[in-house]
Order: structure tokens, then sequence, then C-alpha cells
């Protein structure tokens, strides 16, 4: 199985950096290469390198909380915008139904026949370097499954695929969700490490799995 990459929290954390002019993209990418060789948080990694202050990565995870719970749908909205696969008008109205009846951006998208499914799943690896895992043909093993509830599953479309030590494999239709994945690390006490899926395959393994 291929090694799961970092979260995207660590990634968006050191784009917030860069956008606030406090560290450039060499210093990133300088510890984004040590935390993949030797783990640990990119936040602490760039403070022991004197790239940044402790008080200057509070406030920008402060920042990056209120990005990631207001704004992963329009992000995402816009991603596929950037990418040339939806225009900015036919984001403004899928915004407008999901306010008006709610539901998943990417599902009223795909629902509208702006988009594919897989155009999405495979827009978000490509930007934010996500492995992308069709489940059609992958089988998790049942007690793998035990450590998430189905209704945790449900909530946020994930569900747990593999366990390596403490780190804890999951599949998910929108991994910019990181309420999702603190929720889940919270319950599970387990480090997260996200796959991306799309929406039709991660509800047909939960019914799939948790039925049996």
């Amino acid at each position: 199985m291929t090694t799961p990459l970092r979260k995207i929290t660590d990634k968006q954390l050191g784009e917030l950096l860069i956008e606030k002019g406090l560290i450039t993209k060499e210093q990133l990418n300088h510890a984004l290469e040590i935390q993949e060789q030797r783990g640990g948080l990119i936040g602490e990694i760039l403070v022991a390198l004197g790239y940044v202050k402790k008080t200057n990565i509070a406030q920008t995870l402060i920042i990056q909380k209120g990005l990631a719970k207001k704004g992963q749908h329009r992000l995402i909205g816009i991603l596929l915008i950037e990418k040339g696969l939806i225009s900015k008008w036919q984001l403004e109205r899928a915004l407008l139904i999901q306010e008006q009846g709610g539901g998943l951006i990417g599902e009223i998208l795909v629902a509208l026949g702006y988009v594919k499914e897989t155009d999405i799943a495979l827009a978000l690896t490509s930007q934010y370097g996500f492995p992308y895992l069709p489940l059609e043909s992958y089988e998790i093993d049942p007690e793998i499954i035990k450590i998430i509830p189905e209704r945790v599953a449900r909530q946020y479309l994930l569900i747990p695929i593999d366990k390596f030590g403490n780190n804890l494999s999951i599949a998910m239709s929108n991994p910019l969700n990181n309420e999702a994945i603190e929720d889940v690390e919270a319950l599970t006490g387990l480090n997260v490490q996200v796959f991306v899926s799309t929406s039709s395959d991660i509800r047909g393994a939960i019914d799939k799995y948790y039925k049996s």
C-alpha cells in the first residue's frame, strides 16, 4: 500500500504563512522535506529552523481554522474554476442551491452536470497532493471499519481504510474538511492520513461494510 501523504492542514498552514509574507516557498519546501524524512508538525519544524516564530504560527492557525470551517465548499469550487472544469457562474449557481437546500458542493456540481466525480477527486489530488483511491475494488479489513462508527462515517462521508501504528488512513470525498479530520482524531486517538475517493465510492463502501 502507498505510504499516506501528509495531511492538508500542514500544506495549508505553509501556504498561509507564505501569503502573509512570513516565510518563502523555498523555506516551506525545506521544512516539508524534513517532515517527510523525520515526521513532526510543519509549524514546529519551521520554528526550529528559525524561519518563523511560535506567535506567528498560532495566529496563522486561527486564520486557517476559520478558512477550513467557513470556506471549504468555496475552496473546492475555486479549485475547479482554476482547473478549467467549471465556470464562476456555475459555482455561484451551485452555491445558491446549497444555501437553499444544503448538501455537498461537489455533489451539487455533479448533479447539475457541470463536472464528474472523478474530475473533482483528481483535481484535489493534483492540487494538494492527496493520493486518489478508487474504493470499488479495494478490500477493507472489517476490524478497521470498527474504528469509526457508522454515524460518523455517514456524517462526514468518509471511511477508514487502513491502520499503521498510530496512523489511521481514511478515504474522504472532501479532504478540505478539517473539522471532520479533527473529530476523527479526537474520537480515535489516532493521527489521520487522508486519501481522496468519490462520494459514490464512499457511500457504496459505507453501505457494503457497515451492513456486513
